[in-house]
């Protein structure tokens, strides 16, 4: 205890104390000087006697012991002075009269002097004056200075056992130093824990003027000390009516530990709370107590937050608040906090008792919670059962966790949970067929197409348990391989797949026929398409569904390739009846089957009749310039020219970007020839030729009009027109020789490379040929074979320059697909841009709409992705992913320009589909915009539906765990803070994302936040602090 101030003013309040004079020596003075000044030393004259003593000695008496006393007394006249001289002079006397009784009075008064100065040096310097002190030639009242002086000194000294002794030689003698010694002595006593003295002491000081108001604090110390807490209880609760303002919180612990220690706990409350409300030394054992106190009364939402307080460090202390934090929660019916206080409990080897029971509760609670957003179910149980294998609650998890498995989320955990199984079972390789399948799904989901393949292999390995989970793994293999292109593979699983038992009746079962059938229209295996197509129809036409309609369309298809035309008409006239999706191409497509029938007139007025159907129903649709196109021939066949340039013209004013419009010109032309309308053709075919050099559409051009010319009998425009082409009728000639011998060759592929190296000399050769487009084509396709990407970039880049035309569209998709794989989005997005308006094909339209929406997202082009997004909503038969994904990219646009509502409401869309990466992220972003809005309870619900839903993209997961931590800290929960970003450090398994490290450093900040307070505000041990400046103060401070 510290009591150095206290003691300074015992002392003073000592020092105040007159001091007695020394009795005059009986004889007889006869100087008058020295009588004069011994009378005024008696009178504490301490300048005037010292006059007088000085003057006794400048008359040179010869009574040398008068003289030695006169010197003594200037020498202890400059002591009460404080005199300059004074050590010396008293140094002097003593040194100069050694043997002499006054030299005894002399080292005292030296003692004294030194005493009074009050530094610890001067009580050192004291004490050595004090030792050389003679007490036989001490009277009573200079003994008891003396003892309680030096005892003093040696207090100050922390020579606690030289202290002790001085102070016991005067404590129970009647002197003026009795009450302090007293004091100081029973002081020492309570210092080395000999209580029982130390109260008797302090119990003898209780009516004491001075020590009355600060015994009491020592008594009620001692009653705790000595663990007397019914006398506690007794003696010191009156004291919190008498102490003030800076008592009052240590007396209220000391009244509140003696009810507490009694198991008073209900008593014990009210003195520990206003211990907490007063004290600015407050303690995690302080907290911790005060909540075991409210624990034990029942008060538990009180008793909770008390023990959040005392767990900022890694002892024994915090594993029983968590553990007491799980079990108050748990009684208020909030399983979530008790969850998360049970880990926490869990995670530390202080009490085995506690972590093995607090192991067991997070277990179970994590499992009735469905709560296992890191698989924190399966590897809590796993803990469990490994580490306690003899645990009575063994079988029960077993139970829980065969349940854990078939509903975790996290199925990539669990797999490795499961593999990490050293005793397998058939229990285990059934539970590992159906989490690998489920597995399997989310990445097929998720477009990993050939992790899905291993996956399902993984669950086919174990296929022996469950025929439902071996036929849907060989169907969404087979599904896994088309996505792949790989249509032989695919083909072979959806076969595995009908032969499984069990399968007849199921959906995928009813689409498996449809699946096939497409295999092979994508390998051009088109009468074995057409089989499995006719197959699916001969089940399912009755449904009228999409799919239906587009089975009838792919059979439509079959039997036009297969130039079977009035079967085709017979199979897109139902698709037209269904008036569903792509009833335009279906009308399109009938129309020119009904035109290639062998029923000559008839079936060309039908084609007109249905073209027309299309051309007036879907205006929009991008096979109008095709329509107009074809139903424009067809009015040529018919020998209807006006109608059939009416056609063409449409074409020409309103579509100037379709491949069909050097064509339309030259239709136009070839009916004003047909006429006899020479000026009006030939205007038009040499605009052909001027406009479109180098293209097949201008040879064509150039061949008419040399009918033309030749019948007038004037070649001369004609050589003038080859002559502005670049090329001569020889020239021209040979190009078509050497290009139909190249293209033959390419057609058969039976020699790429040989074909490749024709066609690039082709091209270097002619670069006025009129086969160079298909040239570039040709190589491009070749190119693309070979993986020689630049090569054909080239080539594409060289067709998209000469503006629409039969193989633009292709051009500019392949042009797109690079650069896009090539991370190059801004020439990608130039080369979308150029399909969106070369696409005559809703696939491509979809296409072009897509990629350019994603181009502008990874530029950064927000406004124009959000713009083009709107546009890709429109699109017909949007796969579930695709639609994600352009809300995905409206609510990053929205965000990035923070428009918080309209951002909140895109994500909103997309974000219960927590299984997807674009649906995980989402649903990150919901809680984020709350969490910016400052709706921090709305962005707590998010995070933990989030969490209860589960996603394999724990990524987004711990994210928001994180943001969930920084939502508690909004709102003031330090404790709940603390459990989240300890759950993620306990239970996030990917090492290299950052979100350990973030967690992590989160927590370390708010753990070091903690710990700067609880250092600020830690006290010492219970004891009443008696430090001040004087005893009234100390005791009784306002």
């Amino acid at each position: 205890m510290r009591l150095k101030g206290l003691i300074f003013i015992l002392l003073a309040a000592m020092l105040v104390v007159p001091v007695a004079g020394q009795k005059s020596l009986d004889y007889i003075l006869c100087e008058k000087s020295y009588e004069t000044g011994l009378d005024l030393y008696n009178k504490e004259k301490y300048a005037a006697a010292q006059y007088h003593f000085q003057k006794y000695l400048n008359e040179k008496h010869d009574d040398k012991e008068k003289n030695v006393k006169a010197e003594y007394y200037i020498s202890a006249c400059a002591i009460e002075l404080f005199n300059e001289d004074a050590e010396y002079l008293i140094t002097s006397f003593i040194n100069d009269n050694q043997g002499n009784n006054k030299v005894s009075d002399a080292n005292l008064k030296m003692a004294l002097f030194k005493f009074r100065e009050g530094s610890r040096n001067a009580y050192e310097e004291a004490l050595k004056w004090f030792d050389k002190v003679n007490t036989d030639d001490l009277d009573e009242e200079q003994l008891a200075e003396y003892y309680f002086k030096s005892g003093y000194s040696n207090f100050v000294l922390e020579n606690f056992d030289k202290a002790e002794k001085s102070f016991f030689e005067i404590k129970d003698t009647k002197n003026k130093y009795n009450a302090p010694a007293t004091y100081f002595y029973s002081h020492i006593m309570y210092l080395k824990k000999n209580y029982q003295t130390a109260l008797d002491g302090f119990t003898k000081l209780s009516t004491d003027e001075m020590f009355a108001p600060i015994v009491p604090y020592y008594i009620s110390q001692i009653y705790y000390l000595k663990k007397d807490y019914a006398k506690v209880i007794e003696y010191v609760p009156s004291l919190l009516d008498t102490a003030k303002t800076k008592r009052q919180d240590e007396i209220a612990r000391i009244i509140g530990e003696a009810y507490y220690q009694t198991l008073k706990y209900k008593e014990s409350i009210p003195y520990l709370q206003m211990y907490r409300e007063k004290s600015s030394n407050y303690t995690r054992e302080d907290v911790y107590q005060l909540g075991y106190a409210n624990y034990r009364s029942g008060n538990y939402q009180e008793a909770a937050t008390h023990f959040e307080g005392a767990v900022n460090l890694s002892d024994k202390l915090s594993q029983n608040a968590y553990y007491h934090i799980g079990d108050c929660y748990l009684r208020l019916g909030n399983k979530h906090k008790a969850r998360m206080a049970f880990s926490s409990a869990s995670k530390s080897d202080e009490n085995p008792a506690i972590r093995e029971d607090a192991m067991y509760n997070y277990a179970k609670l994590t499992y009735e919670l469905s709560y296992s957003p890191f698989n924190e179910s399966i590897r809590s149980f796993t803990e469990y059962i490994n580490t306690y294998p003899e645990s009575k609650h063994l079988d029960e998890f077993y139970s829980y966790l065969g349940n854990v498995y078939m509903t975790t989320k996290n199925y990539k955990e669990a797999l490795v949970a499961l593999e990490s199984i050293r005793k397998v079972n058939a229990f285990i390789e059934e539970t590992y067929q159906k989490v690998a399948f489920f597995m399997a799904v989310e990445l097929f989901k998720n477009k990993e197409y050939e992790e899905a393949i291993i996956h399902f292999d993984k669950s086919l390995n174990n296929a022996k348990y469950n025929d439902v989970f071996k036929a849907q793994s060989y169907f969404w293999k087979a599904e896994s391989y088309y996505k792949l292109e790989r249509f032989k593979e695919a083909q072979d699983y959806y076969k595995k797949f009908s032969q499984t038992n069990g399968v007849i009746g199921t959906p995928e079962y009813d689409m498996v026929d449809y699946n096939v059938g497409y295999t092979f229209f994508k390998t051009k295996e088109y009468s074995q398409a057409l089989t499995s197509f006719r197959k699916y129809l001969k089940t399912n036409e009755s449904k009228k569904n999409g799919f239906v309609c587009d089975a009838l369309l792919r059979t439509g298809d079959c039997y036009y390739i297969d130039k079977k035309f009035d079967l085709a008409v017979e199979s897109y006239g139902k698709a037209v009846d269904m008036g569903m999706a792509s009833k335009d191409y279906a009308l399109y497509q009938k129309g020119i089957s009904h035109g290639l029938d062998k029923d000559g007139y008839n079936s060309i007025n039908m084609k007109i009749i249905t073209l027309a159907d299309l051309i007036n129903s879907y205006p929009e649709s991008p096979y109008i310039d095709d329509a107009l196109f074809e139903q424009g021939r067809a009015y040529i066949e018919t020998e209807s020219g006006d109608m059939a340039i009416g056609n063409f013209q449409q074409i020409l004013d309103n579509h100037p970007g379709s491949p069909y419009y050097k064509k339309s010109l030259l239709h136009i032309a070839s009916v004003y020839q047909y006429r006899g309308e020479f000026d009006q053709a030939k205007k038009l075919y040499e605009q052909v030729a001027r406009d479109f050099k180098g293209q097949s559409e201008a040879a064509d051009a150039l061949a008419q009009l040399e009918t033309i010319y030749a019948k007038e009998g004037n070649m001369k425009p004609l050589e003038d027109l080859y002559q502005e082409s670049g090329t001569t009728y020889d020239k021209l000639s040979a190009d078509s020789v050497v290009f139909v011998f190249i293209e033959k060759e390419f057609r058969e592929g039976k020699n790429y490379p040989e074909s490749k190296k024709k066609l690039i000399n082709y091209i270097a050769n002619n670069p006025s040929g009129r086969y160079l487009i298909k040239a570039h084509y040709y190589k491009a396709l070749i190119n693309m074979m070979d993986k020689e990407n630049e090569a054909a970039l080239e080539s594409y880049n060289y067709i998209l320059t000469k503006g629409k035309s039969e193989y633009s569209e292709e051009a500019a998709l392949q042009t797109a697909k690079i650069y896009f794989g090539e991370k190059n989005y801004e020439k990608a997005l130039g080369a979308y841009t150029a399909l969106e308006s070369y696409a005559n094909s809703n696939e491509n339209k979809a296409i072009a709409l897509l990629g350019k929406m994603r181009c502008q997202h990874k530029l950064g082009k927000h406004y124009e992705a959000i713009i083009t997004a709107e546009k890709c909503l429109n699109i017909e038969k949007l796969e579930d992913n695709q639609v994600r994904e352009i809300h995905y990219i409206k609510g990053l646009g929205y965000y990035t320009n923070n428009e918080l509502d309209p951002a909140l409401e895109e994500f909103m869309f997309i974000s219960g589909a927590t299984q997807t990466q674009m649906g995980a992220e989402a649903k990150y972003m919901v809680a984020k915009i709350f969490y910016d809005k400052q709706m921090y309870d709305v962005a707590e619900k998010e995070i933990f539906d989030f969490a209860k839903k589960g996603t394999n993209h724990q990524y987004w997961l711990g994210m928001s765990f994180l943001l969930g931590s920084d939502v508690f800290l909004a709102k003031n929960d330090i404790y709940q803070a603390k459990s989240t970003l300890q759950s993620i450090i306990d239970n996030y398994s990917i090492k290299t994302d950052g979100i350990l490290e973030n967690a992590t450093k989160k927590l370390q900040k708010i753990i070091e936040d903690e710990n700067k307070k609880a250092e600020e505000a830690e006290g010492g041990n219970l004891e009443i602090n008696l430090e001040n400046n004087s005893l009234e103060n100390s005791l009784m401070p306002e």
